[in-house]
């Protein structure tokens, strides 16, 4: 499913601002939350997350894709969503759609989870045969 909302993703790179050739800057952005949650309501927690969380995410501007991962047994795990910039990102959690959207796994979580913002530099998926690099911008 993430790769189908990466498709439409223009490959590339663009140069930042102020630093020709020293380094590259992404213009596509994660958000990854580390959350711990309770083993027990982890299918429920992915069923929201598959359901609700990612209708709402694909409902917002600049959203390109979700994901989640966890270890079923100990609940930690990690949820990534990507954006096409880092303002439509910003916008996502000024508007308070992302608390909306950790409010309805809230009962859930065991702790309180972190949140951290990232460039996305390279994604490489593999497809039956196909091998896919993308430079993301």
């Amino acid at each position: 499913m993430l790769l189908s909302y990466l498709r439409g993703i223009k490959c590339g790179y663009a140069r930042p601002a102020g630093r020709a050739g020293r380094g590259r800057r992404t213009a596509v952005h994660a958000r990854v939350t580390n959350v711990r949650i309770d083993p027990d309501l982890l299918e429920g927690v992915v069923n929201t997350v598959r359901g609700t969380v990612a209708s709402s995410a694909a409902e917002q501007k600049g959203f390109k894709g979700l994901m989640m991962m966890s270890d079923p047994e100990t609940g930690e795990g990690l949820v990534i969503s990507l954006w096409e910039t880092k303002e439509d990102l910003e916008a996502s959690e000024a508007s308070g759609y992302y608390e909306e959207q950790l409010g309805r796994v809230a009962s859930a979580l065991v702790d309180s989870s972190v949140r951290q913002v990232y460039g996305v530099n390279l994604l490489r998926t593999e497809s039956g045969a196909e091998d896919r690099t993308l430079h993301l911008r």
